[in-house]
Order: structure tokens, then C-alpha cells, then sequence
């Protein structure tokens, strides 16, 4: 991830998909489902680094090993 995409507070989607190593794909599902909030600028969908953040928080999950 270069630094100008990690200092950034908005990004475009390709952007917050590298910025979380994952494909442009999970962000517009993300926000399709309404889990990730965005701005529409011009013909631009941008989100905000820190509700990135908070809806990578809020998937994290402890996989129990069952036996």
C-alpha cells in the first residue's frame, strides 16, 4: 500500500481496496448492502477512512476451534 493512500481520509473504491488488500468488488458490495457509508462526488463514489475502519472492526470474528 503506498503512503498517499494510507494518509488519505477519502478514497475512491480501488483506493479503500487496497488500502484493506481486498478486491474493489467487496467495497461496492459493501456498500450496496448499506454496511459501508459513502459520498457521491460528481460521478465518484468515496468513502471515508474511518468508517473503512469501523466496518473492518465490526467483521472481525474469533474462530473457535471445535473438537
Amino acid at each position: 500500500m503506498s503512503a498517499a493512500v494510507s494518509s488519505k481520509r477519502w478514497m475512491t473504491i480501488p483506493e479503500a481496496a487496497t488500502y484493506i488488500s481486498c478486491v474493489a468488488y467487496t467495497i461496492r458490495s459493501a456498500i450496496w448492502a448499506g454496511e459501508l457509508p459513502y459520498v457521491k462526488a460528481g460521478n465518484r463514489i468515496i468513502v471515508d477512512k474511518a468508517d473503512l475502519d469501523r466496518w473492518c472492526e465490526s467483521r472481525k470474528r474469533l474462530e473457535l476451534a471445535f473438537r
